[in-house]
């Protein structure tokens, strides 16, 4: 936790002293809520998501598009480690920019050792995908199917995640060419003929696509 290393992080300032992290979507900090913070019904990586949703980050695609950033984004989530109601987190999360905030919910889902996406299902997913094929839903409802052995807590922050996604101003098929690689890991022994990671990489980012096209389908009303 951040109390073994560091001090807390004090409130950002709201300017770009410590640089463009420190600025929220629209150049203010810190992030805002539009809807009531009561809506943040969990903690942990769900929760943050929950929070992303309800704040003005859902206005720029470009925060969930760019790079991950490791220093704020990464103090964040050593202190939601200490964090265990959803309205501390979100007095937590309430403290950051939309940009640390965005960047730390990818930094998880990239790093975490227990991923939403179990990589014993990488195959079945990119195999249930196919670039030529125009049965868009079909390939939803397999997907549902194969995400349907998820844990209901992975199930949840996928389901909101790509909900999220979904209502970000930005073609879906940008949105998973960021996400297709945070999402779902591909085994290295598997990419060991360059023609096979191609079309393996090609087939994870479609995965992510059809999540967020096909939301209602793959998770359900």
């Amino acid at each position: 936790g951040s109390s073994q290393s560091s001090p807390p992080l004090p409130p950002p300032p709201p300017s770009s002293a410590t640089g463009d992290l420190s600025l929220s979507a629209t150049g203010t900090a810190p992030s805002r809520c539009r809807r009531a913070p009561s809506a943040v019904t969990h903690c942990g990586i769900r929760g943050l998501i929950q929070f992303l949703h309800l704040s003005e980050a859902v206005e720029n695609e470009q925060l969930f598009r760019e790079p991950c950033s490791i220093g704020p984004p990464k103090h964040l989530l050593e202190e939601m480690a200490a964090v265990h109601t959803p309205e501390s987190l979100v007095a937590l999360l309430g403290r950051y920019s939309s940009t640390v905030v965005a960047h730390a919910a990818k930094l998880y889902l990239k790093n975490s050792a227990w991923p939403v996406i179990p990589g014993g299902l990488t195959k079945s997913l990119t195999s249930a995908v196919d670039l030529k094929q125009t049965d868009r839903r079909g390939e939803a409802q397999r997907l549902a199917s194969l995400l349907a052995s998820l844990p209901q807590e992975a199930h949840g922050t996928l389901r909101e995640l790509c909900a999220l996604l979904g209502d970000l101003p930005a073609k879906s098929s940008l949105l998973a060419y960021t996400f297709g690689p945070i999402l779902i890991h591909l085994d290295p022994s598997m990419l060991t003929d360059p023609r096979v990671m191609v079309a393996m990489t090609k087939n994870a980012n479609l995965v992510v696509q059809v999540f967020i096209d096909f939301h209602h389908v793959v998770f359900g009303a």
